[in-house]
C-alpha cells in the first residue's frame, strides 16, 4: 500500500461544525479498514490532514471525495502521494 496525504481546508465554519460527526464516523470506518495511518486538526483550526493508506491515487481520492465534509462542500482538499521514510531510510550506511 502507498501512503496518500490529504490537506482539508475548511471554506464553510457553520456545515463543518454540523458535518464533524459524520465525518468521524467515516473516518474511524476507514481507520478500522487499515485504510488510515494518521489523522487531525490543525491547531489553528483551519481543516485538517488524513494520511491515507490505498492501493492507488484513485482509491485515495475516492475515500477523500466521499468524505462527508467535502460532499457538503465543507472543506476543499489536495491530496498528495507521501513517501514514509523510517530512521533507517535517512541512514548513510
Amino acid at each position: 500500500m502507498n501512503y496518500y496525504v490529504v490537506y482539508m481546508e475548511i471554506i464553510d465554519k457553520n456545515a463543518n461544525e454540523q458535518i464533524r460527526p459524520n465525518h468521524i464516523k467515516y473516518l474511524n470506518k476507514l481507520a478500522k479498514g487499515g485504510f488510515i495511518y494518521a489523522r487531525g486538526p490543525f491547531q489553528d483550526e483551519t481543516g485538517g490532514l488524513i494520511i491515507y493508506k490505498a492501493n492507488s491515487l484513485e482509491q485515495a481520492k475516492e475515500f477523500a471525495n466521499a468524505d462527508p465534509y467535502v460532499i457538503n462542500k465543507a472543506r476543499r482538499i489536495k491530496i498528495k502521494e507521501w513517501i514514509k521514510f523510517d530512521e533507517n531510510s535517512l541512514s548513510n550506511e
